[in-house]
């Protein structure tokens, strides 16, 4: 993709910057092989079979990708060409040149989601760049609430498992709580969190999985992970907006956190509102404007709504400093998505950044700054992360 920003940023604009994927998920387990169901649903938050057989191939952004994945493996922009060519020719060299090609020097794994995906060691050993972990809360909640602990039990493993995680290469929190119970989190009792615990332990008992809704449990154990995160200095990253078809997105409004941000357990917190809290931007600017410790991710509003996000970026960063937005993807399933996601990324900031330079309200130095930070500085700062970003095997 070539820059569209070089009027500002020279010949060849930001293409030379790193980029780290600040939210991301793993790769699917049969990556190199998907099937065309599980490749449509890669784009997509509906899960409704007539969107994915009819719809999903008119997306904007399907299109745009198989131009991107035609052109890079000399075949047509159709899905079945593509999806044959790539599995002859995706190899460790080419993952290598991919990932080099858009300096994408790091991902924030979030590895509750997908399930059959690699693991993140898995990752590691298949991708050309660090690969860091993002502990969801809900997924650890549902696992020990498996064992059938008792509540006191259940709190010390809970707790013991946050406090541990930064020794198991944890560089951040996340938690899907506006999917289970919504965003409007409250204060709750121990002898409250207690209660809706045993009746959600009742109700998994015997079973396989669980999917967590109590909102008194879920607002408790949010709570004390946003106390942890703080005494351990880790980001907590929080889903707000839009999202897959089982959120509520009048629930997922970002300011509904305003109480929680100003309460005891936030004090000296960092919250990060993954995917510009869309269609709420304009209140997740508010928030991370006012509040010292809340930063705005970009990931799923960005790839999804592609140069359309120029007029709401400019706009977020009226309210918002620069200094408090960061890149991200939200995607996962195939490696070539993490490429192509930095590439449009690349463009989408770059463009954005040459409009505020244009209007006066930014220098050329000031829009460059702001791009390194946005791209990667910023995240390397909040999450601190390592500075290099070793070379890995690719897959074979």
């Amino acid at each position: 993709m070539s820059p569209a920003s070089g009027s500002v940023f020279g010949r060849e604009g930001l293409g030379g910057l790193p980029i780290i994927d600040g939210h991301c998920h793993p790769l699917l387990r049969d990556f190199m092989a998907p099937t065309l169901d599980q490749f449509r649903r890669l784009l997509t938050e509906s899960r409704e079979q007539a969107i994915l057989a009819h719809h999903a191939p008119a997306l904007p952004l399907t299109r745009r990708l198989l131009q991107a994945l035609g052109t890079l493996y000399g075949v047509p922009a159709e899905e079945a060409a593509v999806l044959e060519a790539r599995t002859s020719q995706l190899d460790a060299a080419r993952l290598r040149e991919l990932f080099r090609a858009q300096h994408v020097a790091a991902l924030l794994v979030d590895d509750g989601y997908p399930p059959n995906a690699l693991s993140i060691e898995e990752m590691r050993r298949v991708l050309p760049c660090r690969v860091h972990r993002v502990l969801r809360l809900e997924r650890l909640a549902e696992t020990l609430i498996l064992k059938g602990l008792e509540f006191e039990e259940f709190q010390a493993a809970f707790r013991a498992e946050l406090e541990a995680a930064p020794a198991h290469g944890v560089v951040a929190f996340k938690s899907i709580v506006a999917y289970r119970s919504g965003l409007e989190v409250g204060p709750v009792t121990e002898a409250e969190a207690r209660d809706a615990y045993e009746a959600v332990r009742r109700e998994a008992r015997g079973q396989e999985r669980l999917r967590l809704v109590s909102k008194p449990l879920l607002d408790f154990l949010l709570g004390e992970a946003l106390a942890r995160a703080a005494e351990l200095d880790l980001p907590l990253q929080l889903h707000t907006g839009f999202g897959d078809a089982d959120l509520d997105l009048l629930k997922a409004n970002p300011l509904l956190l305003r109480p929680l941000l100003t309460s005891q357990e936030a004090r000296g917190a960092k919250v990060v509102l993954l995917h510009l809290g869309y269609p709420y931007y304009r209140e997740a600017a508010y928030l991370a404007g006012l509040h010292s410790g809340v930063y705005v991710d970009c990931s799923l509003a960005l790839p999804y709504l592609q140069e359309t996000l120029v007029p709401v970026l400019r706009e977020l960063l009226g309210l918002a400093p620069w200094t408090k937005l960061l890149y991200g993807s939200d995607l996962y399933g195939i490696p070539e998505l993490y490429w192509f996601a930095a590439g449009l990324g690349r463009e989408v900031v770059g463009r954005t950044l040459e409009m505020l330079v244009e209007d006066r309200m930014l220098t050329r130095e000031d829009a460059l700054r702001a791009a390194e930070g946005i791209l990667a500085g910023n995240a390397l700062t909040l999450y601190r992360l390592p500075q290099d970003a070793p070379a890995g095997p690719g897959p074979h």
